[in-house]
């Protein structure tokens, strides 16, 4: 999604950069400009072709920084155009909205306000190159309104689509309940840990964690008082961890917890500490136990097998007498046709 921001972005700087080379170069070819200046203009024109070039194919990659500086030629390139073409002070206002309303739209605050002021400074200089009247004056002062008027609308519509944007992200990554990741948000962050796992070989692991016997405390005590215990295991889970892990309801009773720079061992040791921390009494709720499955991830392993080895860890500890801990065989040392090769967990 981010990349995809990014890229229209990119592809829009390239848009404004290209239409402002083209009105310069249309209002060169109907003025009446000496050779030099149009050799100088055409000059120009080609360079910001190349540079539309290279802003369309990998302006993605490009900072807040080097995109205002598009910005700025691109105004640049307009006030140029001006200059040549000599047009009434309400086209002026026109050509320059194009600049203010991209920085409101795609550039940090910072850099949308240098924008603002580089436009209506621009716009000052050509009213001021003309012969001073009061008519000229009442122009830049509604030329700057207009264009200060529009970048704060700008400015509000994308802060409120900003934020809904985050909130439907949070909606749909978030299990209702506990408050942890859902599946789908979960399987996101073990799949980016998949890719820094295969750059860096650095380790991680995930628990698979289930409240044991949770059906019974649902039939005896009621589905309230059942939401209430998930929810409270689910915070248990979430405060043992550190604040770069992510926990993650995946299942009805089943929580998932991911650990990053984590090998097996220390996996252990942190599934240990959250055992205990969920079988502590709580006053005014039915007493509750986890089990745990671990599993660290392999070299070029997907998330499905992933997910199966510790799945298949978590049904050793059920079968061990519930309450416990067991860990996966290293993905090196799991047989053929074994747990490694299954699909989904279940």
């Amino acid at each position: 999604m981010e990349l995809g921001l990014r890229r229209v972005r990119a592809h829009a700087s390239a848009v404004l950069l290209a239409a402002s080379a083209a009105l310069l170069a249309g209002s060169a070819a109907f003025a009446r400009l000496g050779y030099p200046l149009r050799i100088a203009t055409a000059v120009v024109c080609v360079l910001s072709v190349a540079g539309v070039v290279m802003t369309w194919r990998s302006g993605e990659r490009f900072g807040d920084v080097t995109l205002a500086g598009l910005v700025v030629v691109a105004t640049g390139l307009l006030t140029l155009a001006a200059v040549v073409s000599q047009p009434s002070f309400a086209d002026l206002v026109v050509l320059f909205l194009l600049s203010a309303i991209f920085g409101a739209c795609f550039l940090a605050a910072p850099f949308s306000i240098l924008v603002l002021v580089i436009c209506c400074a621009a716009y000052g200089w050509l009213v001021a190159s003309r012969p001073p009247t009061e008519v000229a004056q009442a122009h830049w002062t509604t030329a700057t309104l207009v264009l200060a008027s529009a970048v704060a609308a700008v400015w509000v519509l994308r802060h409120q689509l900003t934020a809904a944007h985050d909130e439907l992200a949070r909606l749909a990554t978030c299990d209702p309940l506990t408050g942890l990741l859902n599946r789908r948000g979960f399987d996101q962050r073990v799949g980016h840990e998949i890719e820094r796992h295969r750059r860096s070989s650095e380790p991680f692991s995930i628990l698979l964690c289930d409240l044991d016997h949770f059906k019974a405390i649902n039939d005896r005590h009621g589905h309230a008082v059942g939401d209430r215990v998930l929810t409270r295991v689910a915070a248990t889970l979430l405060d043992g961890v550190r604040t770069i892990d992510a926990a993650a309801r995946v299942g009805g009773e089943e929580i998932a917890v991911l650990l990053v720079h984590c090998d097996r061992d220390g996996a252990h040791r942190v599934a240990e500490r959250l055992r205990v921390a969920v079988a502590e009494p709580h006053a005014g709720e039915p007493d509750v136990t986890i089990s745990i499955g671990i599993a660290e991830a392999g070299p070029e392993e997907l998330p499905a097998q992933l997910y199966a080895r510790a799945d298949g860890a978590l049904y050793d500890a059920k079968h061990a007498g519930r309450n416990c801990i067991r860990a996966a065989e290293p993905l090196a040392a799991t047989a053929p046709g074994g747990a490694s090769t299954l699909g989904l967990v279940a």
